[in-house]
């Protein structure tokens, strides 16, 4: 049998000083570590918070700005819907302007057919009207038919002064007077070779035309009693004064005819210095025959 271990006397530390010093330091050093724990705590705790306010100001902006798109976007759609009534209204005002626009061309279709008909109908009006002056003018013509304008037979200016003086009412110059019957029937002897012609020929009136002019003598008119000695004198004209450049005779034609004439004129020297029998008929004076053919103002001769 084993021998017995001396029991050694147990002594308890709790009971020394210094134990006791050492807990109490334990326990200081724990409760300030505890203190220390909890104030880190709160300070993590206050920059959470205070991360957490920035983040619910953050939100107060977007919040702000939210209702501030909010209130655009209700704006956009109040614009929108206004703009869509407008839209709707000029849809309305264009299809009445289009059925107006439909109106005015029918209406045109109408009025360019009646002012087609009005010019026909104008048209047709000038034409009578100017087949009317023709006739009158033809009809003046023939009225005319027994007179003769005589061109560059000598004038008495003298005389002629002196008997427009007498006619309106003005002292007489002098005793002298020209005679234009007396002219005619010299210038009807001596220039157209016509014999004894005071005998053969007789006038129903013999003046000048116009107002005394220094520069040069004015033409004379003859109104014939006689178609015949009328045709007498044109006839000898033709003959004897066809080289003259101061001696003419013409018939007593209106100036309207006259210009109708003068376009036609030139082919009538022309074809009578062909030989041809150019003339003017005297039904219509203003249409010219060559050799019994018709010539058209504009046509050449052939």
């Amino acid at each position: 049998m084993p021998p017995k271990r001396k029991d050694t006397p147990i002594t308890s530390s709790s009971s020394s000083p210094q134990f006791n010093n050492s807990l109490d330091e334990k326990r200081s050093k724990s409760g300030a570590d505890e203190v220390f724990e909890a104030t880190n705590m709160v300070d993590a705790l206050g920059v959470k918070i205070e991360a957490i306010l920035k983040k619910l100001e953050k939100l107060d902006v977007i919040e702000s700005q939210l209702n501030e798109v909010h209130t655009r976007m209700a704006n956009i759609e109040e614009t929108m819907s206004r703009l869509d009534s407008e839209v709707k209204v000029l849809n309305n005002q264009q299809k009445k302007l289009k059925k107006n626009v439909e109106e005015l061309q029918k209406g045109m279709e109408y009025t360019e057919d009646d002012i087609s008909d009005l010019q026909r109908d104008n048209k047709k009006l000038e034409n009578d009207v100017y087949e009317l002056k023709k006739q009158l003018m033809y009809m003046e013509n023939y009225s005319r038919r027994e007179n003769l304008k005589f061109f560059g037979l000598p004038e008495n200016i003298d005389a002629s002064l002196n008997s427009m003086n007498v006619e309106e009412g003005l002292p007489r110059q002098h005793d002298a007077s020209e005679n234009t019957k007396e002219i005619i029937y010299k210038f009807l002897e001596d220039q157209l070779k016509i014999d004894r012609p005071r005998e053969k020929i007789e006038f129903q009136r013999v003046h000048r035309l116009g107002k005394p002019n220094p520069q040069k003598s004015r033409p004379i008119i003859a109104r014939f009693l006689r178609y015949s000695d009328r045709e007498l004198v044109m006839e000898q004209a033709r003959k004897h004064l066809k080289d003259s450049e101061t001696l003419h005779v013409f018939d007593d034609i209106p100036k309207e005819l006259y210009d109708l004439r003068k376009e036609q004129m030139q082919k009538l020297k022309e074809a009578r210095q062909r030989g041809h029998t150019a003339y003017f008929s005297k039904a219509h004076p203003d249409k010219l025959f060559v050799n019994g053919k018709y010539i058209a103002p504009g046509r050449p001769l052939e």
